[in-house]
């Protein structure tokens, strides 16, 4: 890669660690930050600090923002305006929501800034490494201008459609991992008092038809192919989760995140999928959204 100067607004621990692969990739830095002491680790990195985000669109045709709320992009944004040349490409790699994005290009785009997205999908470490990966989203001509730049800091670039399908990735993603940090936490303080010794059961959920079956199996197999026929059914599901929640309480032990499921069960027994697998909760959603989240024919696996 040919050298070139980017510019990087936030220089947290997210910033931070972009600097180094960026330096290795042979791409100068223009960095901003408000916080005297980044500005300083941002200089030890080899960063050269801009006054202010005018100054830093000056300098630069490509411009990271690493910022920690979405409220504080839209200020950056307003900031960049008086100093912004028509064509400079901003591309968003805080953690907002597509709405923020769209808040986001409603006021870059009266000046002729172009806007791309870029969500971080890993750790500091990984990023800091040049290993991360980048859930990107925009218009094909301007993730192809950014794509030199996030490459050098990823193992992977995923091009995830339009604006906002990155950032809506990491959040769904995130809430994902949230959810199932509490559900094994239960898991684990269940085990805890019937004396089963945790590694057995993460040894248990690590099985192949462990917690990656409903993933796997129900989402990839069944729901985005449509197919409910046989398997484990809705009604079975909502006795196991009766069984829980029953444990719970015999055993002194909270199960909130456990509890909160289990009236899902419930209605998809009352809408009359109970004799289907019980991927077929899917179809609750189907409702609520008015649309088929079947995406394929029918797989081979099943079971």
């Amino acid at each position: 890669m040919s050298a070139t100067t980017i510019g990087l607004i936030g220089l947290g621990n997210i910033g931070q660690a972009m600097l180094g692969p960026l330096g290795r990739a042979g791409i100068a830095v223009v960095g901003c930050d408000i916080a005297p002491e980044r500005q300083a680790q941002a200089r030890a990195q080899g960063a050269a600090i801009a006054a202010d985000p005018a100054a830093v669109a000056r300098a630069a045709d490509l411009v990271l923002f690493s910022l920690p709320r979405a409220e504080t992009s839209r200020a950056v944004m307003g900031a960049l305006l008086p100093a912004a040349r028509p064509g400079l490409l901003v591309v968003e790699t805080s953690t907002v929501l597509p709405s923020d994005m769209e808040a986001l290009a409603a006021i870059a785009a009266p000046a002729g800034i172009r806007l791309a997205e870029a969500a971080v999908a890993g750790g500091v470490a990984d990023l800091a490494r040049g290993q991360t990966t980048f859930l990107a989203a925009g218009e094909a001509p301007d993730l192809d201008r950014a794509e030199p730049v996030l490459g050098a800091m990823a193992r992977e670039v995923l091009r995830l459609g339009p604006r906002g399908a990155g950032m809506g990735a990491k959040v769904i993603i995130n809430a994902v991992y949230h959810a199932e940090m509490v559900v094994l936490v239960e898991a684990a303080a269940l085990a805890k008092r019937i004396g089963l010794p945790l590694l057995h059961l993460h040894d248990l959920l690590a099985r192949p038809n462990g917690i990656m079956r409903p993933l796997a199996h129900r989402l990839r197999e069944r729901i985005m192919a449509g197919d409910y026929q046989g398997g484990m059914s809705t009604r079975n599901a909502r006795k196991d989760s009766e069984l829980v929640l029953k444990m719970g309480l015999d055993l002194g032990v909270p199960l909130p995140m456990m509890n909160a499921t289990h009236p899902v069960y419930e209605m998809g027994v009352a809408a009359g999928h109970g004799e289907l697998d019980y991927a077929a909760l899917a179809k609750l959603w189907e409702g609520f959204i008015a649309a088929s989240l079947a995406e394929g024919p029918p797989a081979e696996k099943r079971g």
